[in-house]
């Protein structure tokens, strides 16, 4: 899993603060600061991704490459894996293996759950 999906899906969990274990030293006392005044922190490189989400501004979507959006869009609208493959002239595999990343992305179990994620995310429409 990327840093940035764990770093999402810490904020999803309610974590107010965020940095890598490497930044410790550097970032701890400012993350204390910040959280005594009610104020989240993220730091490191998706930092600016991750505040953008958690201010309501960004987009969760980021996470996913072009080709799973495509993918998840797609399936989300009602295509098997075979009939994404058809659109997308991909092999069967392929398009399994990128909707298994999206999946594991946002830690999504079911295609059903995809689905909702989907709608959500507006990926397509309800």
């Amino acid at each position: 899993m990327t840093q940035n999906a764990l770093a999402l899906q810490a904020f999803q969990a309610g974590a107010r603060a965020f940095f890598l274990k490497s930044d410790a030293n550097k970032m701890l006392s400012a993350a204390v600061e910040s959280l005594i005044v009610h104020k989240p922190f993220y730091a490191g490189a998706f930092s600016s991704k991750l505040k953008g989400v958690a201010n309501g501004k960004g987009d969760p979507n980021h996470l996913l490459s072009p080709r799973e959006k495509t993918i998840v869009k797609l399936g989300a609208e009602g295509y098997s894996n075979k009939g994404v493959s058809a659109i997308l002239n991909l092999s069967t595999k392929t398009t399994e293996m990128h909707r298994a990343a999206a999946m594991r992305k946002f830690n999504i179990n079911s295609t059903a759950d995809l689905v909702r994620y989907a709608v959500r995310a507006k990926l397509v429409e309800a």
